[in-house]
């Protein structure tokens, strides 16, 4: 069916052929008769096309011809592109028939139909915008395919494919778009918005397509929805309070005490109460800077380690530690049981995690 002369015309832009086809009053009639038909009821164009070809009876005329043709072409077409309505293919066949009346009885070598769009595959171009207003395709790395929008209808032309522009709520250009518009077949062409950087968007905006021979602009619109917040930065421990609790032995000014704090690695690592006596039921506070911030989230993979040295007389305590965290707040996050250590007890405690 794609061979016969008339869809050459129509899809190929082959116009300007001269055609030996000498003006049939009869035919002229019949013709004039079907067009008015799709007139008032395009969605009957299959009984309208039957019934035109039967009453031009010789089916050997070129014009008969190309009506089968153009019957069995719009069967097929009706089979494959289900988004168009009757009425849609009513049109086409009607804007059809006047080609063939025009061209084939009347000479008068009219250029093809224009295209006509039924709908596009899918419903929108699907847009994120980020907290900083800009637009990006919401499929763009999941599902590029999305990217590329399929528009069914008639008449498409390999050279004579339309522009694309960006179009504002009273359809006024914006711009002209990036997208790339490949032909398909004649009823399928696709739009491939890869390339389209979505400048310029605005709500309710629609990108349109134009041919250069019809008035009607397709509108493909644009779907927007706001990116989801980014989720909240960590909370981050820029510093730990320890605090020792000497309860009923006290440190002599003998010992010393070593601490080191890990986070999966070696945060802290000091010295403390060299030459100092730790009285009985007293409290030690130290500020420890770290070498790093931690993740306020990662505190309980932390661990401490304590270890006397100098000597093993005997010191009974607990602890606990605070988190200084990156917004200025202070948080508890451990509390240490009761330890004794030297006099005959070790002299190291952990490393131990921190828990409250």
């Amino acid at each position: 069916m794609f061979v016969s002369f008339l869809l050459c015309l129509l899809l190929s832009a082959c116009s300007g052929i001269p055609i030996d086809v000498t003006g049939d009053q009869n035919t002229l009639d019949i013709l004039n008769k079907a067009i008015n038909e799709l007139d008032r009821q395009p969605e009957a164009w299959k009984n309208v096309l039957d019934d035109t070809i039967k009453k031009l009876g010789d089916k050997t005329t070129e014009v008969a011809k190309e009506l089968q043709d153009l019957y069995e072409d719009s069967l097929a077409f009706t089979r494959i592109e289900i988004s168009c309505e009757a009425d849609f293919f009513g049109q086409r066949v009607k804007k059809s028939l006047e080609y063939i009346r025009d061209n084939l009885v009347q000479q008068t070598n009219l250029s093809p139909p224009s295209p006509w769009v039924c709908n596009p595959h899918q419903g929108s171009v699907d847009l994120i915008r980020d907290a900083s207003g800009h637009f990006s395709a919401k499929y763009a790395s999941t599902d590029p395919e999305r990217l590329i929008v399929r528009v069914d209808g008639f008449n498409f032309r390999s050279l004579d494919l339309p522009t694309v522009e960006l179009q504002d709520t009273n359809h006024n250009t914006v711009r002209p778009s990036k997208a790339v518009v490949n032909f398909l077949s004649s009823y399928l062409i696709a739009v491939n918005f890869q390339s389209e950087d979505f400048a310029g968007v605005s709500e309710e905006f629609s990108f349109a397509l134009k041919w250069p021979d019809s008035a009607d602009t397709p509108q493909i619109p644009i779907s927007i929805e706001n990116a989801p917040p980014p989720p909240p930065s960590p909370q981050m421990i820029t510093k730990l309070v320890l605090i020792f609790h000497t309860l009923d032995d006290d440190k002599d000014d003998s010992a010393t005490i070593h601490v080191e704090i890990y986070a999966s690695d070696l945060v802290f690592s000091g010295e403390f109460g060299r030459r100092q006596t730790w009285h009985d039921h007293t409290d030690q506070r130290f500020e420890l800077s770290l070498a790093r911030q931690v993740r306020f989230d990662q505190v309980s993979t932390m661990e401490i380690k304590i270890v006397q040295t100098d000597d093993d007389t005997g010191w009974n305590m607990s602890y606990e530690i605070q988190a200084v965290l990156d917004d200025g707040t202070t948080h508890l996050v451990a509390v240490s049981k009761r330890h004794e250590i030297g006099d005959g007890n070790e002299l190291i405690v952990g490393p131990e995690p921190f828990s409250v």
